[in-house]
Formats: structure tokens, sequence, C-alpha cells
């Protein structure tokens, strides 16, 4: 359904459009920030935020809820409204700083696990930034083009997180060094360097590819250097299709230019 050039919709309700329109018009805000936990509420808050001519000051109370899901609601407004702004400077500049915001508080929880060496978990974490950050929803895969246009200040920051809480020994660059600098691969696969790799930073014993849950999720002496991340196992069995996107992934450190060293001195 088409109502108009700004609003098609394939997949979101039109009741939801219509309670939307009607907030909009009675200036109703308190009713979408009472309920923007509930899903139903979400897709309306969202068709809200499009809504508007300049959303900063909605998508920044959002952000001062300073929860998760008002986190990942925030996000979701800014990423959907930045394409249906009024292109006046002013508001570009007002949502080029609420962008920085939204971002930071994104990777404040990856932060606080790497800092509390919840390596798993931020290894998760740092998949579902990712996967949304490509447009796609948790629980998808991803796939080689969805690293051909990634933030490189999304990789770089999420890299120097890695890499600062581990001391070095983890992170995307790290792999690229194994990789790449010293084992001479390239984004076309090679099923001999690449079993190479996973050898040397553990994600394969003997001939066989570890699953997921065998990674090491502990900082020791003997974890392999660029064991992590893995970024939730990605939906991929390591020796199953993992490469695919892997060096998709690597070739975006290359062209971003992020390096072991790069990382560890803006860290």
């Amino acid at each position: 359904m088409k109502i108009d050039d700004q609003y098609e919709f394939a997949h979101k309700n039109f009741q939801e459009y219509l309670a939307a329109a009607e907030i909009k018009r009675t200036k109703q805000e308190q009713i979408l920030y009472a309920n923007y936990q509930e899903q139903w509420w979400q897709d309306t808050i969202l068709l809200y935020a499009a809504q508007l001519k300049n959303p900063t000051d909605f998508i920044r109370y959002l952000l001062n809820l300073n929860t998760n899901s008002a986190t990942q609601l925030a996000y979701q407004c800014f990423r959907e409204t930045t394409r249906q702004l009024d292109p006046e400077v002013e508001v570009k500049v007002k949502l080029k700083s609420l962008s920085t915001a939204v971002k930071n508080a994104l990777y404040q929880k990856i932060e606080q696990l790497l800092k509390n060496q919840q390596f798993k978990d931020a290894d998760y974490e740092t998949y579902r930034v990712m996967i949304e950050t490509v447009g796609k929803e948790e629980g998808e895969s991803f796939d080689t083009k969805d690293f051909d246009t990634f933030p490189c200040d999304d990789l770089r920051t999420l890299d120097q997180l890695w890499v600062k809480y581990s001391k070095g020994k983890f992170g995307f660059s790290a792999q690229k060094k194994i990789y790449m600098d010293e084992l001479g691969g390239t984004r076309d696969y090679n099923k001999e360097i690449w079993d190479k790799f996973c050898d040397r930073i553990g994600w394969r014993k003997g001939r066989w590819y570890v699953n997921y849950s065998d990674l090491i999720f502990e900082l020791q002496d003997s974890t392999p250097v660029g064991h992590l991340p893995l970024i939730g196992g990605s939906g991929w069995w390591i020796g199953g299709g993992c490469w695919t996107w892997f060096l998709s992934l690597t070739q975006r450190l290359v062209n971003c230019n992020i390096s072991p060293h790069a990382s560890q001195r803006q860290k």
C-alpha cells in the first residue's frame, strides 16, 4: 500500500501509520515514550519519527532513557529517518552530532563486556551491532556484500575496543595481520591458506574445525592471537562457510586502513 511518495507499506501496518499520524497531530509523544518497549508501539514509533521534519529531539529523548531497547530504537529511528529529513544544513549538523551519540551508546555495552573479560557475550554483542549496521535483523547471517561498504569508523571503533581490552591479542586487525600479512591470504578463497590460518588462531584442531561453543572465551597465555572475535559465529560453522564473510571483512580492513598498530595508537 502506498500513501504518497514518502510512505510505502510493504511490512508496516496501516493501522500503525494512522496511530503515528494521530499522535503527531495531537502532539501526544508521551504515549510513545510510555510504551516504547512494546513491539506494536515500536513500529508506530518508527513511523512517527519518519513523519517528523526534524526528529533530532525525539531521538535524543529515546537515547536519554538509557536502556538497551530505547538505544536500539533510537538507532533504528535515526537510520530510517535520515533519508527523509529536511536537507537544511542546521538539521544535518544536529543529526551528525546525534549519530555519534547513538553509536557511542551502542558501543558502551560492548566496551563494558570486554572490560569485564566477558568475551563470549562481547562477541555476540559485536555481531548484533554489526548485523544491524548492515541493515539486517538479529539472527540473520552476513554475506560477502555486507562488508563492501561497512562504515570504516564503526569497524575501526569495534577493532580498537577488542585490541585494547585483550592487550593486542584479539581483534579483526590481529586476524587480518595473520591471514594477509603473514600467510599471504587475499580476498579470493584459498583452502590451504584458510586451513593454516584456522590452525594458527585456534579455529581448527588437527583436521577438524572447532564448534563455536568450543572456542576459548578467556584471555590466557595459551589463547591464540586472533582467536576472537568470530562475531557470534555469524550463523556459520567455521569450516562450512565462515570464510565467505571473513574474506570480505578482511578486505574491508585493508580498504579502511585498519591495522593492529593503528588500533593500539588510537585507543
